[in-house]
């Protein structure tokens, strides 16, 4: 899994949104929107992508690895903490560049060019947070994206993903890409709900 941040300014002021990326299947699994980029905005983002994987059959397993950049967000104790509870390796970028983080650098760019800049002018957290759940299930249930033949992240067959998944990972074990490891994953706007439900008691 891949996350990162970012900000989109309203007119109440900045809002600050993460996200967590299935690197393997493209998938936005998990993501939140806060006013404020505390401690709470990421370890969010990270629940909802368990709490994702448990509900759609793929459970966190060993080997699963985390890539994010070396903000001081994802390098708390606390997010750590939980990452070793859930028995998720941490990868972390170099201090100092993008590169590292350059599939969440693009993941949160497409975010920004297809939604946010000819969306806006955007007036409130609830505009941002409503609009983002739709981009969510658009980017993962029916945004086509290269990286896995033309498909939509949510549900290749099972045919075309065992072929791409093996074709895939020949390509990347020599060259030891920490994505390698990474597993399947699904996000939805009615996995969404039931998530809030589930946990934030909708």
């Amino acid at each position: 899994m891949g996350t990162d941040f970012t900000y989109v300014p309203t007119w109440a002021g900045i809002v600050h949104v993460a996200f967590v990326l299935d690197v393997f299947s493209r998938r936005i699994v998990g993501w939140k929107a806060d006013t404020s980029r505390d401690t709470s905005l990421v370890p969010d983002a990270l629940e909802m992508a368990l709490w994702t994987r448990d509900h759609t059959g793929h459970p966190v397993g060993s080997g699963l690895v985390q890539h994010s950049d070396a903000g001081s967000r994802y390098t708390s104790i606390a997010f750590t903490n939980r990452l070793v509870q859930q028995g998720i390796d941490a990868s972390i970028g170099t201090v100092g560049d993008a590169y590292d983080s350059a599939l969440m650098e693009s993941a949160t760019g497409l975010y920004k060019t297809e939604l946010i800049k000819p969306g806006g002018p955007w007036r409130t957290l609830g505009d941002v947070e409503f609009t983002t759940l739709e981009y969510v299930d658009w980017y993962s249930n029916q945004r086509l994206h290269g990286e896995i033949g033309h498909l939509p992240s949510a549900k290749p067959s099972a045919s075309v993903n065992t072929a791409w998944s093996r074709q895939w990972h020949s390509t990347n074990r020599s060259r030891g890409n920490w994505a390698v490891q990474a597993h399947l994953g699904w996000a939805s706007a009615r996995e969404f709900v039931e998530f809030a439900q589930d946990v934030a008691g909708w």
